[in-house]
């Protein structure tokens, strides 16, 4: 019998290298300013417009270059970005991103056994029975799950619709982790001239 999947989520997926003195530079700024709090549970969230600021702003210029080389998205303004330091514990709760289209994550400094991003299924109360007897095989095939886990490595870039709810689960490393995230608002007026 043949399968069609069909109102699939799109994430994507690509890795940027992370430049030189990133990591160290986000450290630092996060022991000398105070935090932000949003999803986030301890560690150190920057303000929401960090590209502003002149000495990050190398870092996000980098960033952005390399992401419109392997970019799938249509004409888009990143409205917000941020990044998060995340000591041992430190996680963020299940959230969406509001008032934007997409939403990215960048792994700038990734311990081993990194704690994954968490996906939630926006059916997993209504498919639940599906979960429970289809194929184990079919169901891994297509991604079909009550949640989606993604252990990241250094540099991954996760692209995905900003309404899909999501989490990290708490640091168990002894060393930091840290992302740069953001939020993708679509150009609707460029796509229709």
């Amino acid at each position: 019998m043949e399968i069609i999947p069909i109102f699939p989520t799109l994430i994507f997926q690509s890795n940027i290298p992370v430049p030189e003195g990133m990591a160290k530079w986000c450290e630092k700024y996060s022991g000398l300013n105070k935090s932000e709090y949003f999803s986030n549970r301890g560690g150190f969230h920057s303000s929401m417009d960090i590209a502003n600021n002149k000495e990050f702003k190398k870092f996000f210029d980098y960033f952005v270059e390399n992401l419109q080389k392997d970019n799938p998205l249509p004409s888009y303004s990143i409205n917000t970005s941020w990044f998060i330091v995340n000591e041992k514990g430190h996680y963020n709760v299940p959230h969406r991103h509001p008032n934007c289209d997409y939403s990215f994550v960048w792994y700038i400094k990734v311990p081993d056994n990194a704690p994954p991003i968490v996906f939630e299924n926006d059916n997993q109360y209504s498919r639940f029975n599906s979960f429970q007897m289809f194929n184990p095989s079919l169901l891994e095939a297509y991604n079909f799950a009550a949640n989606y886990w993604w252990r990241p490595i250094n540099g991954d870039l996760l692209m995905f619709p900003s309404d899909l709810m999501h989490s990290v689960e708490p640091n168990t490393s002894d060393e930091v982790r840290i992302i740069f995230s953001g939020n993708i608002t679509f150009n609707k007026e460029k796509q229709n001239s």
